[in-house]
């Protein structure tokens, strides 16, 4: 008797969970439908949009040179896309004059002279941690509502247009690597630590001199910030960043044993006082000269680190380009358990001649030609290992002032750079366009001052560059930094989308075995209320169909079982398996019905209905077997 009971019990299990994987994988198939639709509408409309289409004589005249058009003008909101007298902001108008004057001409072919500029890259590169971070810092300190987000989370947790961002344990398929700049304070509020194997607070800023740091705010910071507790609860790595700049300031710390040492001591103790796990290292403008020192500085750093915090982590940023051959990746292979590879600054401040994108995939015919596919390549040749290897993904831009609106354009000089939240306030509702061979967004506008462009990343560039990333084969991507995007989920999205999966949602009670009770009837409830509010939806959208066939199984199957042991006056044997017969004929019209309905599409469900339905006619032949040996029904 107890065994019939706990059998019961099983199939009951058995059911109750078949219900709810069906329902998730049904959830989970329209969710991607529905995000491939978007995806493809977005790409389809920005294709539309570039378009080199002559316009009409009529739509032409006085609108270019007679109304200045300004994003926001009239609105008192950037990015509106409302000007004076009603005229709607078009961007793609300037694109279609610029081709009607110059009587589509050919795109100019790459000036050759100027197409690897690597000591001019080398110089400018030195500014992705000073200038550029600096000017960001100021430009988002200065803009009131971007530090008032920062004060709380801005993420409505109801929000369902990010259910992957809003889900709080993933599995991650690849590395993610972040920044936190200590001047963002609590704009860890906003993030999903299960989304980050690693975050680096930036940063000790290094004095050369004697190891010490040179700035004290990051210092107090690093002890006091709560997005330590946070990042650990959620078993995300927490490193301390360390920032030196400079031939000459390289030079002075690696060739100064005392000062080597003194940073090492310092470090470690500010790594024990918050429990984090690893340092990393960013030597920008590292020189030849100081090639084996630093080899020799990681090799100490990697063995004090790995002897005082157990699993540490000791990871190094490396530029797009090994530089004067400066960095001995084959002996650093060895101690490092991550090379961050830095993707800024191809187009920037200090850039000549052309407005263009931060980070450069492919230089394709507009721009220079050392890229980051050539970048990576050249590492992975030169020993570092594919999976220790990630890419940096910027969540910042820049703006220019140039000739024209179409790219290349020439830069008629640089403006300013902006963080992607501040970029998305400016845009408003506009949308930008993407240059297929960097695999960035760019927008351009014209005000009273002139033509303008605007190079950034958004979620569709940003999920090209991951399946780049995949493509590659290469251990995932870095982000600088955290932060930047506060306030908007989407960039959160797309990378839970490209590199991580959900994890399942724990059962009732922590047990490795029990079933989510609560999860199972609650989709029950949902799914009968739903089809009760609206009984077309059953015909409309084939998932209610089908979950309400998967929930009619146990019911159906619990009543055959209990008509087979307790009807005793019934038909014997034979009328019992005619009954079973035409339950399964019924089940089997059922499931070609919806096959039908969906159009092949959800077949999950059929499957387990009729795999259901085979191990429920199982558990009722072991529990009747002495019954069906009678001659008698009792």
């Amino acid at each position: 008797m107890a065994l019939k009971k706990l059998l019961t019990i099983l199939f009951v299990l058995v059911i109750c969970q078949s219900y709810s994987f069906a329902q998730n994988q049904i959830e989970k198939d329209i969710e991607e439908k529905n995000k491939a639709k978007a995806a493809k509408a977005k790409a389809d409309s920005i294709k539309k949009a570039l378009q080199n289409a002559k316009p009409k004589k009529n739509e032409t005249k006085g609108l270019y040179s007679n109304v200045p058009i300004t994003p926001g003008v009239g609105s008192g909101n950037k990015g509106d896309n409302t000007v004076p007298n009603s005229k709607t902001y078009d961007p793609t108008y300037f694109l279609r004059e610029e081709n009607n004057i110059l009587g589509e001409a050919p795109a100019p072919k790459k000036d050759s002279s100027a197409a690897i500029d690597t000591m001019a890259f080398s110089k400018r590169f030195l500014s992705v941690k000073t200038d550029a971070s600096r000017e960001v810092q100021q430009g988002a300190i200065t803009d009131k509502s971007f530090l008032a987000s920062l004060k709380s989370s801005t993420i409505n947790p109801k929000d369902k247009r990010f259910p992957l961002y809003r889900y709080k344990k993933h599995k991650l398929k690849l590395k993610t690597f972040g920044w936190h700049p200590y001047w963002l304070q609590d704009a860890y509020k906003n993030y999903n630590f299960s989304l980050l194997s690693a975050v680096a607070f930036h940063a000790y800023f290094l004095d050369p001199t004697n190891g010490s740091y040179t700035d004290p705010k990051p210092i107090k910071e690093w002890k006091d910030t709560k997005m330590i507790d946070e990042a650990q609860k959620r078993k995300t790595k927490v490193l301390l960043s360390v920032y030196n700049n400079g031939a000459d300031n390289n030079k002075a710390f690696l060739n100064n044993p005392a000062a080597r040492t003194n940073f090492i001591t310092i470090i470690l103790a500010l790594l024990k006082e918050r429990k984090a796990n690893g340092v990393h290292i960013e030597f920008d403008g590292l020189g030849s000269g100081e090639k084996q020192a630093f080899t020799d500085f990681i090799l100490d750093l990697s063995s004090q680190l790995r002897k005082s915090i157990k699993n540490s982590w000791l990871t190094v940023s490396l530029p797009p380009i090994n530089f004067n051959d400066a960095y001995d990746v084959r002996a650093l292979d060895k101690y490092v358990d991550l090379f961050i590879l830095s993707a800024g600054e191809f187009y920037g401040r200090q850039t000549t001649g052309k407005a263009g994108p931060l980070s450069v995939v492919k230089s394709g015919s507009n721009w220079w030609d050392y890229d980051l596919d050539r970048g990576i390549d050249e590492y992975l040749a030169s020993g570092v290992t594919a999976e220790k290897l990630l890419l940096t993904i910027n969540y910042y831009g820049a703006e220019w002032k140039t000739d024209a609106l179409k790219p290349p354009a020439k830069s008629l000089g640089f403006e300013k750079y902006m963080t992607y939240s501040q970029v998305k306030k400016f845009l408003g509702k506009a949308e930008g366009y993407e240059d297929p061979e960097s695999m960035s967004m760019f927008y351009p506008y014209k005000d009273a001052n002139g033509y303008h462009q605007i190079w950034y990343e958004d979620s569709l560039s940003l999920s090209k560059k991951y399946d780049w990333v995949i493509s590659k084969k290469i251990g995932g991507v870095g982000i600088w930094a955290l932060g930047f995007d506060n306030g908007n989920a989407q960039l959160w999205e797309v990378l839970a989308s490209k590199m991580a999966e959900p994890l399942p949602k724990p059962s009732v009670g922590g047990g490795g075995g029990k079933v989510n009770t609560r999860g199972v009837f609650t989709r029950i409830r949902s799914t009968m209320m739903r089809l009760i509010r609206n009984p077309k939806g059953a015909l409309q959208n084939p998932s209610y169909f089908a979950s309400m066939l998967i929930l009619l199984l146990g019911p159906a199957f619990a009543g055959f079982y209990v008509i087979y042991r307790h009807g005793c006056r019934l038909r014997r044997t034979m009328n019992l398996l005619l009954k079973g017969g035409i339950i399964m004929f019924l089940l089997m019209a059922f499931a070609l019905t919806t096959l039908v309905l969906t159009r092949f599409k959800h077949t999950t469900p059929i499957i387990l209905i009729l795999g259901g339905f085979v191990v429920g006619a199982i558990v009722f032949l072991l529990l009747t077997r002495r019954s069906l040996s009678e001659r008698e029904m009792p």
